[in-house]
Order: structure tokens, then C-alpha cells, then sequence
């Protein structure tokens, strides 16, 4: 008699074969970090800390110097008010040596007081005050003050004379100054009216 054999046996319907396949593996367990992994992520760890560190230090600077710089010009400016006081007797003595002009007397009276005036200007500078220039100078609304326009000689929009003069302390405006601006002439007529 002859048995006839299965050439393959059929899978069991249980279990899949790549199920059978995971089942034989045992488990992969992580990976035990190594002594040089370890020290690796310590020297990435201080290396971070450091940066923080030197960030840190640098903000702090800048800040101990921004808070410097604020006190300094806290004290530079501090006497603006007083200096801006002074500046009324300065346009007083000003007026007073423009005004005394007439006869020999009144002339050394205002040699005297131009000296005097000389000295109170010098003083101001020392302390930072200083005269803005503008005469012939293109009108800048930042220092000048336009009080008038009227043509002259020179550039259009720029400075024909000084009313009253200006002053900055320390380069900042203290007091503008009050201009003549020149005004530009008018365009004349290119042809004459016809009959």
C-alpha cells in the first residue's frame, strides 16, 4: 500500500509565520550608554551651560552700561534749566551794547559790556553751551525758528539774519534760533501781455 505523503504541510491557521518569527527572537533591550556617550553628553551639557554663562555676563554689561550712559546725561543735562534762564540776560546784555551806540560815553559802555558779555558766553561754554551758527546757512527746522522771509542775497532757504541767536548744550537744542529765511524770487513774466 502506498501512503501518499503532504509535500508541504499547510501552516497552522493559529499563528502567522511572521508571528513565528518575532516569537523565536527574544526581545531587543536598549542600549546600556557607554562611558563615552555619557562623558560626550556631559561635555555637551557644560558646554551649553557655559554659553548661557558668557550670554548672560555679556547682557549684564551691556546693561551696567546703557545705566551708566543714562546717568551720565542725566547729570550733563541737569543744568538746562538754569542755563536756559541765563540765556535771557544774555539777549539783555546783547540789546543793551546794540543800544548804546550814540555818543563816545555810550561807546565804552558797550566796549565794557561786550567784555562782559564775552566772559558770560566763555563761561556757558565751558559748560557745554555753545552758539549755533546760521547765518548763510541753509534753514534747518531742527535749529532755526523762520520768523520772517523776505529775499536778500544769497541761496533761497537759507539764513539772511539772526533775531534772536540759538544755543545747544552738550549738541542738544537748548534754544532755537530765530531767522530771516530768504525767500526765492518770484519767476518774472517770460513774455510781455499782448494787445
Amino acid at each position: 500500500m502506498n501512503a501518499s505523503k503532504d509535500p508541504d504541510p499547510a501552516p497552522s491557521p493559529d499563528v502567522p509565520p511572521a508571528a513565528d518569527a518575532r516569537a523565536a527572537a527574544p526581545a531587543a533591550a536598549p542600549a546600556a550608554p557607554t562611558p563615552e556617550s555619557e562623558l560626550a553628553a556631559a561635555k555637551a551639557t557644560v558646554a551649553a551651560l557655559e554659553d548661557r554663562i558668557r550670554r548672560q555676563q555679556a547682557e549684564f554689561v551691556n546693561e551696567t552700561r546703557r545705566i551708566q550712559k543714562q546717568a551720565d546725561e542725566r547729570v550733563k543735562f541737569a543744568v538746562q534749566p538754569v542755563l536756559s534762564d541765563l540765556l535771557g540776560v544774555v539777549d539783555a546784555l546783547h540789546g543793551a551794547i546794540d543800544g548804546l551806540k550814540d555818543s563816545e560815553h555810550e561807546r565804552r559802555v558797550a566796549e565794557g559790556l561786550k567784555l562782559v558779555e564775552k566772559e558770560l558766553l566763555e563761561a556757558l561754554a565751558r559748560h557745554g553751551v555753545g552758539r549755533i551758527d546760521a547765518i548763510g546757512k541753509p534753514f534747518d527746522p531742527t535749529f532755526h525758528e523762520a520768523i520772517l522771509e523776505m529775499e536778500g542775497p544769497g541761496a533761497p532757504g537759507s539764513v539772511l539774519q539772526v533775531t534772536r541767536p540759538g544755543f545747544l548744550l552738550h549738541g542738544r537744542l537748548l534754544r532755537a534760533a530765530h531767522v530771516i529765511v530768504n525767500k526765492a524770487k518770484p519767476a518774472s513774466a517770460s513774455s510781455p501781455a499782448k494787445e
